[in-house]
């Protein structure tokens, strides 16, 4: 997969939606955005887009419990959860291991967990996820190069992490995927945890 779920809050009601690019995340204006996919999608923030792996109904912000303790997930080369009283503790998330506690917690106070935009490539093309203006069936247009029509299909997400020259890695390159929350990279049959400090 190339692209995995965000999810961000509303203006009104301050209830958090999950969504994908099928979903056609359109601006409203620099802040906001809707799903016009969606019917009666409510008005959306870009800062409070937080990422969404693999593992179902979970994103950074979350809190989690496993083992009697309380995590706060966060995507650093994955999806790790931080337990709050021990921050040095980390806990690599998998199926089953982990109960979701809460997914609602203050962005103001939280701004580290926030990540405005989400770079994206087509082919040799990155965008952003606010020059979306539409989406029609499994096509994406997008506010580049006076406009260009992207199967979604072929349009890689971000994944959080630069290579050796610096420049940004997004899902699909270095064969790099999510596994149980964590960056996997699959090169030439050889697969490394990135997650866990791997290399690619």
């Amino acid at each position: 997969m190339r692209s995995y779920p965000l999810r961000a809050m509303s203006v009104c009601e301050r209830y958090l939606v999950p969504f994908t690019l099928k979903d056609g995340p359109i601006p409203l204006d620099d802040k906001t955005f809707a799903l016009s996919n969606q019917i009666g999608s409510p008005i959306l923030t870009y800062g409070s887009i937080l990422r969404g792996s693999d593992l179902p109904d979970l994103f950074a912000g979350d809190i989690v419990k496993s083992n009697g303790n309380l995590y706060q997930v966060s995507y650093h080369r994955g999806l790790v959860g931080r337990n709050l009283e021990e921050p040095k503790d980390i806990l690599y998330l998998s199926v089953g291991n982990y109960e979701i506690v809460s997914n609602i917690y203050n962005r103001e106070e939280d701004s580290n967990k926030k990540q405005t935009s989400f770079p994206y490539k087509y082919k040799d093309n990155i965008f952003y996820i606010q020059d979306i203006y539409g989406v029609h069936g499994d096509k994406l247009a997008v506010n580049i190069n006076g406009g260009m029509l992207m199967d979604i299909t072929d349009v890689q997400q971000y994944a959080g992490i630069r290579d050796a020259d610096k420049k940004l890695v997004f899902f699909g390159d270095y064969g790099i995927y999510f596994e149980d929350g964590q960056l996997i990279s699959n090169v030439n049959g050889e697969t490394s945890n990135i997650t866990k400090g791997g290399k690619f």
